[in-house]
């Protein structure tokens, strides 16, 4: 089967389903001696995802511990052709104007190519 033509079929239906989704992710850049300070320099990947509707603790993710579910907390599908880096906690996701911390993240990649990304986000 062909994995990657699958991923660019989950992106097709995530565009015409879903919303435009900026994966950011925070990185450190080298120290500067002028200003005394270590900046930090955004990564960011776009692409297109869908908030799921339907409670997340209600969800049967198992990657979700139901202690560190909190109200408020979303469950979003990211598609993964177009973000190629894997989500990690602590990562950013910019949706509609708002941005949300990745809490937990999973990739569904049968054959070891990643289709879509399963996350839990939190404002």
């Amino acid at each position: 089967m062909d994995y990657a033509a699958e991923a660019r079929s989950v992106e097709v239906d995530l565009r015409e389903a879903g919303m435009p989704m900026t994966l950011r992710r925070l990185a450190s850049a080298a120290y500067d001696p002028a200003t005394g300070r270590t900046g930090a320099t955004a990564v960011e990947q776009a692409g297109f995802g869908l908030f799921k509707s339907r409670d997340i603790q209600g969800s049967g993710e198992t990657f979700i511990d139901g202690s560190m579910v909190r109200q408020g907390d979303r469950f979003v599908l990211l598609g993964a052709h177009s973000v190629t880096t894997q989500p990690e906690p602590g990562d950013e996701l910019v949706a509609g104007g708002t941005t949300y911390t990745v809490v937990n993240a999973k990739a569904v990649d049968p054959g070891g190519v990643p289709v879509l990304f399963k996350l839990q986000v939190r404002r």
